[in-house]
């Protein structure tokens, strides 16, 4: 984002607030995380007072050229925060063009049509669901297990896609250098990712509650308690292995987190 960005206080709204927010994710606080959405209400307000408190700047809850200069320093240039704010939002946008265009033919538990081959079944949309293995982790399944059926009701033998599919929603949306996806490994060990506490927009949510499972985070927002929800794409999800987004997920589905940023 060129030129000097605008003086912002409580009550602003836009794409400079969501800057704002973003840059103040990324330096230390004793607050919550901050949701992106463009509105500065009262949790910004506290973040920004906090900063300029701890970076020993007039405590005013006014972001003018001190603070914006600040929060360049400590939290890198302004149009690099900018840059991987939208990356994040387009990995929720691939995530969601995937649930929007194939989230109702993708039934991987399913039977779909015969094979004219062998007059086995496929997998219902199993040709959507080989790209994300190709795309995500080429050369390293086989085809045949995840786009033929052998149990209806069961997906194995094909392996669990979900992970696979938030690999393949990253690799979409072009986030650089990042590796491809390891069998018997999960998303931690892909070249680029690593753990974070603070969760947002397009970072993925791993849950170990019984069975590991993999999510994208479309948007992370605080509940009345305090406590953190999500709103998540997911793939390999539901009872006949679909892609699905769900609302309101609770911080306590998760394990950990992982991004890219």
């Amino acid at each position: 984002m060129a030129g000097n960005p605008p003086t912002l206080r409580n009550g602003s709204m836009g794409p400079y607030v969501q800057l704002l927010q973003t840059a103040l994710n990324v330096v230390p606080s004793a607050y919550t995380y901050l949701s992106l959405d463009g509105i500065f209400g009262p949790l910004t307000d506290k973040r920004v007072r906090e900063f300029q408190a701890w970076t020993e700047l007039v405590i005013d809850g006014v972001v003018g050229p001190n603070t914006w200069g600040m929060l360049e320093s400590l939290a890198g240039a302004l149009d690099e925060i900018q840059r991987t704010a939208r990356l994040r939002q387009e990995i929720v946008n691939k995530a969601l063009d995937e649930y929007r265009l194939y989230g109702q033919g993708i039934h991987a538990k399913k039977a779909g049509e015969a094979d004219p081959n062998s007059q086995r079944p496929f997998r219902a949309g199993h040709e959507r669901l080989w790209t994300y293995f190709q795309i995500a982790a080429p050369n390293t399944f086989n085809e045949e297990p995840v786009t033929h059926l052998h149990k209806a009701g069961k997906l194995e033998p094909c392996a669990h896609w979900c992970g696979i599919f938030a690999l393949f929603c990253h690799i979409q949306a072009k986030v650089p250098d990042l590796g491809r996806w390891k069998i018997g490994s999960g998303i931690s060990s892909v070249r680029g990712f690593r753990g974070t506490t603070t969760p947002t927009t397009g970072d993925v949510g791993f849950a170990n509650n019984g069975f590991e499972h993999h999510v994208v985070i479309e948007r992370s927002y605080l509940a009345p308690d305090g406590s953190m929800l999500f709103d998540t794409i997911e793939g390999n999800s539901g009872a006949d292995s679909c892609i699905t987004h769900n609302y309101k997920q609770p911080e306590s589905r998760f394990a950990t987190y992982f991004t890219a940023f």
